[in-house]
C-alpha cells in the first residue's frame, strides 16, 4: 500500500527552500501550469506491470516544485507519477509552458540552440559508435526539439525528419538548421510515412508517454523490420541524475521512470529486443521476430533502486561542502 508521506523524508513532501532558485520565466511558467491543472481530470493509474498493491511512496513533490505523487513499485522496480494529468493536459502544457519552465527563458535564441548543440555531442558520439555509417538511411527523430541532435547528422547522406508539438521550436528549428522538421508526434509521422524509417531517435522522450505500450507498438509500425530505434531516457540507477541531489530525478512531466531492466521489460513488450545499454540509458533496439519476454516480477531489482536511492539522499550533504558557485552550476546544468 501507499505510505501517507515520502520514505525519504520531509524534504520530499513540499516545496522548500530549494525551490526557490525557480524564478523569473520558471515561475511564471510554474504558475501558468499549476492553474492549467487545477481543475483537470487527474488519473490514478497501476504500474506497468499491472499492479497496484505494493507501490511505496517516495516524493510528493517534484524538481520544479510542483505537487505530485511518484511512487516506486516493489513488485518490478518502475517509478511512476500516480495520480497523473490526463493526455490533454500534458499535450496543452508542453505546447504553451514547458520551454520556458524547462529553460528559463521565453524565447528560442540562437545562443540557447548553440548550447543544445554542444551537449548532444555525447548523443552524436554514441550514435556513431552504434551506427557507423548512415549513408542512405532514413531517420527520424521524434520528440526532436528544435533539431540540435540532428543537426550532428547532417551532411552524412542520410535523410534527416524530426517532429515535436511545440509549433514554435519547430519553427525555430527549421531557421536554424534547415532541417525537416514537422508538428507532431508518433501518429503524425505514422500518418505522413512514406515508408518505413531505418533508424528511430527518441531523445528524453519514452519517458513522457502516457501509454508506453501503445506509443511502443506504434514505433513497431514506424521502423523498418530491420531498422534500429535508439532512446535514451535519465536512468534511475544513473549516479549523475541524482547529484547533487537527488530531488532532480523526480519531475512530474516523467510519468515513468525508469532503469534499463524495466525499460527493456516494456520493449520487449512492444516487440523489440535490446542489443545493447547502459544505465545512463542509452540503448539501441531491433524489432524482434520471436517472442521473448523476460518476468514482470524482480523484487531484486526494486530493493536495488532503493538500496542506490536512499545512500543518494545521504550524500546530499556533499553539495552542502561544495564551493556555492560551483553547486549552482551543477544544478543549472541538469535542469537546463
Amino acid at each position: 500500500m501507499n505510505e501517507k508521506k515520502p520514505i525519504l523524508g520531509k524534504r520530499y513532501q513540499r516545496r522548500t527552500d530549494y525551490h526557490n532558485y525557480i524564478v523569473g520565466e520558471r515561475a511564471k511558467a510554474r504558475s501558468s501550469i499549476i492553474k492549467t491543472v487545477s481543475n483537470c481530470r487527474r488519473l490514478s493509474v497501476p504500474c506497468l506491470c499491472g499492479r497496484d498493491d505494493e507501490s511505496l511512496l517516495l516524493a510528493t513533490i517534484d524538481r520544479w516544485g510542483i505537487p505530485s505523487n511518484h511512487l516506486i513499485c516493489m513488485y518490478c522496480g518502475l517509478i511512476r507519477v500516480s495520480p497523473r494529468w490526463d493526455h490533454d493536459t500534458y499535450r496543452r502544457i508542453y505546447e504553451g509552458h514547458f520551454w520556458s519552465l524547462q529553460t528559463g527563458q521565453s524565447n528560442i535564441t540562437r545562443e540557447r540552440f548553440n548550447l543544445s548543440i554542444k551537449r548532444s555531442v555525447a548523443f552524436a558520439r554514441t550514435i556513431f559508435e552504434y551506427v557507423p555509417d548512415i549513408k542512405g538511411m532514413r531517420i527520424i527523430e521524434i520528440g526532436c526539439s528544435y533539431g540540435a541532435g540532428l543537426q550532428h547528422l547532417k551532411g552524412k547522406g542520410a535523410l534527416l525528419v524530426g517532429y515535436d508539438f511545440d509549433r514554435d521550436i519547430i519553427s525555430a528549428g527549421r531557421e536554424f538548421t534547415g532541417l525537416n522538421l514537422r508538428h507532431g508526434g508518433i501518429r503524425e509521422a505514422l500518418n505522413e510515412m512514406e515508408s518505413r524509417y531505418d533508424f528511430v531517435i527518441l531523445r528524453h522522450v519514452f519517458e513522457h508517454m502516457l501509454d508506453p505500450f501503445a506509443e511502443g507498438k506504434l514505433l513497431r509500425d514506424l521502423v523498418s523490420d530491420d531498422g534500429l530505434i535508439f532512446i535514451e531516457v535519465p536512468g534511475v540507477l544513473n549516479f549523475f541524475k541524482w547529484s547533487p541531489d537527488p530531488i532532480f530525478i523526480f519531475n512530474t512531466f516523467h510519468v515513468y521512470s525508469y532503469c534499463l531492466r524495466t525499460l527493456r521489460q516494456v520493449m520487449e513488450r512492444c516487440g523489440f529486443s535490446l542489443i545493447r545499454g547502459d544505465e545512463h540509458i542509452y540503448s539501441l533496439w531491433k524489432p524482434s521476430l520471436t517472442i521473448n519476454i523476460s518476468p514482470w516480477e524482480n523484487r531484486d531489482e526494486a530493493m536495488r533502486i532503493l538500496a542506490f536511492i536512499r545512500p543518494m539522499e545521504r550524500k546530499r550533504l556533499w553539495g552542502q561542502m561544495l564551493p556555492i558557485r560551483i553547486y549552482r552550476q551543477m544544478r543549472n546544468w541538469i535542469y537546463d
